[in-house]
């Protein structure tokens, strides 16, 4: 199909305003209009192709997701009938849909997210109960530091249950 025009024009990172950062990844040197959506290449040799809809789902400007929260203001309930035009810029992905909506993606972004890409958590991986299983518990004067909140914070999220004791009132044990 049709493959995106690379600009000349210098333009700024596009901000994808996550609350969380993203890496910036390997610049795209390819968008090409598919069957199946739309096909990118990074600098890197990396490949993928995702829907269109998704690109029309994940626009993050301020008309498609709430500066703060990020909550979606925009919902793509129809399918896409008509391909954006694809322009790269800079090594970022800028497409303009047929209703005049421009959406911008940063490629470390892109790069980030590819269905290929392997997932790092920070989050430990939650573990089943052992026969002798019983709960972490943080004591309160402890909680109360970042290493002790970590550390109830870890408990939960391994665990699925984290105790908190010796509140400041004397209670608990």
């Amino acid at each position: 199909m049709s493959s995106a025009l690379a600009t000349t024009e210098k333009r700024s990172a596009p901000q994808m305003s996550e609350l969380m950062p993203y890496d910036h990844g390997p610049a795209l040197k390819d968008a090409t209009l598919t069957d199946s959506g739309l096909s990118l290449t990074w600098q890197d040799g990396t490949q993928t192709t995702l829907p269109l809809l998704w690109f029309r789902d994940h626009c993050a400007c301020q008309a498609c997701r709430h500066p703060q929260t990020r909550e979606r203001l925009y919902l793509p309930l129809d399918d896409i009938e008509q391909a954006p035009s694809v322009t790269l810029a800079d090594g970022h992905l800028y497409l303009q849909w047929h209703d005049g909506h421009d959406s911008v993606f940063h490629s470390g972004w892109l790069y980030q997210r590819r269905p290929e890409a392997t997932r790092v958590s920070s989050l430990p991986n939650p573990t089943p109960w052992r026969d002798d299983f019983f709960p972490e518990r943080v004591r309160h004067a402890d909680f109360m530091t970042p290493a002790g909140e970590k550390a109830w914070l870890t408990a939960l999220l391994r665990d699925g249950l984290a105790l908190i004791t010796r509140t400041a009132g004397g209670r608990g044990s």
